[in-house]
């Protein structure tokens, strides 16, 4: 269930660009965008909500984003130092606003759209819709209502 108009149009640009009924901007126009977004906003590296505590699947879940061409970044959700839960790639990312951005791209092989909140050294997905669902609204898992916990920088700059 759609709980907002931005996460509708989110949703509908999914579908769309997973159908290939609207096209992204060809990598030229793009002018590396993916790579852009990310190091301007410090997202490449190592975060978690405490970095302090090993990886948890259900507690403190890790993320790696790291740069594997202008163009693509990809997102691990790592449950221990070993085991990856999900991978993403991130193909689209554009500015919303001051500490607001949107990527998108395909997790575990399925169309994702996100709003992320930037705070610093922290962001939290604000709105997140996957295959067509959406799991996060105004900051607050779907299912449960509960907030989506910020995650911290680990470290230095990847």
């Amino acid at each position: 269930m759609l709980r907002s108009p931005r996460a509708l149009v989110m949703a509908v640009v999914c579908v769309l660009l997973a159908s290939g009924v609207l096209r992204a901007p060809d990598a030229g126009a793009q002018e590396s965008s993916v790579k852009r977004f990310f190091e301007k906003y410090n997202l490449l590296g190592i975060f978690a909500q405490d970095c302090t505590k090993p990886p948890n699947a259900v507690e403190n879940s890790y993320y790696v984003n790291r740069l594997i061409d202008p163009d693509h970044v990809q997102r691990d959700l790592m449950e221990s130092e070993t085991t990856r839960t999900n991978v993403t790639t991130i193909d689209k990312a554009w500015e919303l606003g001051p500490n607001e951005i949107g990527v998108m791209g395909m997790s575990d092989n399925k169309p994702t759209a996100a709003i992320w909140r930037l705070d610093r050294n922290r962001m939290v997905p604000w709105e997140v819709i996957h295959a067509g669902e959406q799991t996060i609204s105004h900051g607050k898992w779907v299912k449960t209502g509960t907030d989506v916990p910020w995650i911290n920088r680990c470290g230095d700059v990847y």
